[in-house]
């Protein structure tokens, strides 16, 4: 996909409830992202947009899920277009955090790298840094 705006997202909103496991996001590439291509957010202020003022936990529990054959490059103007959003985002709740999360072969060739909140899991073959998830919780 060239120049687009969404991808593979996973979002709870305020209030929901369940579970949601073993999804396979693979062989996705993304040109000229310029938001969240890859996104798991569950209940935090900045999952929205706009924000809310208020934002409560969900209650929805995420896990077995991977990312594999990722690559995603970044607007040419990112930096002008899209300061406040990584292009990968793992932003889960602090109550249930995301678990096994797997990103294998993800490269994300952008400014803003990715934000990493309350999720854990598997990384392998993984750019930048900033991707990386940190191991079982």
């Amino acid at each position: 996909a060239r120049d687009t705006l969404y991808g593979a997202h996973i979002k709870a909103k305020e209030q929901q409830t369940g579970n949601l496991s073993d999804v396979l996001f693979e062989d996705i590439a993304c040109e000229g992202i310029r938001s969240a291509v890859v996104e798991v957010c569950t209940g935090r202020q900045n999952c929205y947009h706009p924000p809310i003022s208020h934002p409560s936990q969900t209650s929805v529990r995420v896990s077995d899920v991977t990312f594999q054959r990722i690559r995603m490059t970044g607007h040419p103007d990112e930096r002008l277009c899209c300061p406040a959003t990584a292009p990968a985002r793992f932003e889960c709740s602090s109550q249930y955090p995301c678990t096994n999360i797997t990103l294998k072969d993800f490269y994300a060739n952008v400014a803003l790298g990715c934000t990493v909140r309350n999720t854990y899991g598997h990384s392998e073959n993984v750019y930048p840094d900033s991707c990386e998830i940190p191991g079982t919780r």
